[in-house]
């Protein structure tokens, strides 16, 4: 069960995209809301200094991706991409069947 478990949660980590994919939607969102003013979307979004797009505060630019990730953790040359918020959650499933296996 656990041979099969380990490349499960590390092809999911593979697959899922670390990058903000929605931030295009969520900006015109939060833009057609009325209650939010420019001033208040100056405290969510600011500009990335490598790719010039908005970005949350709470993002990374990755120099090997080329792209911003929320939440970013690291790059890791293990999964080819990096960790982010979108799949922290696989990734540490994945290092924890491999861990399993190795005790």
């Amino acid at each position: 069960m656990i041979l099969i478990l380990i490349p499960l949660s590390q092809w999911s980590t593979i697959l899922k995209s670390p990058s903000q994919s929605d931030l295009d939607d969520e900006i015109k969102m939060m833009s057609l809301k009325k209650s939010i003013t420019n001033i208040d979307m100056k405290n969510f979004l600011k500009d990335c200094q490598f790719c010039k797009k908005p970005k949350f505060i709470r993002s990374s630019h990755c120099t090997t991706c080329g792209i911003c990730v929320l939440r970013r953790d690291h790059h890791c040359p293990w999964v080819g991409s990096c960790i982010g918020y979108q799949n922290t959650r696989t990734f540490i499933n994945w290092v924890f069947w491999s861990g399993v296996i190795i005790n």
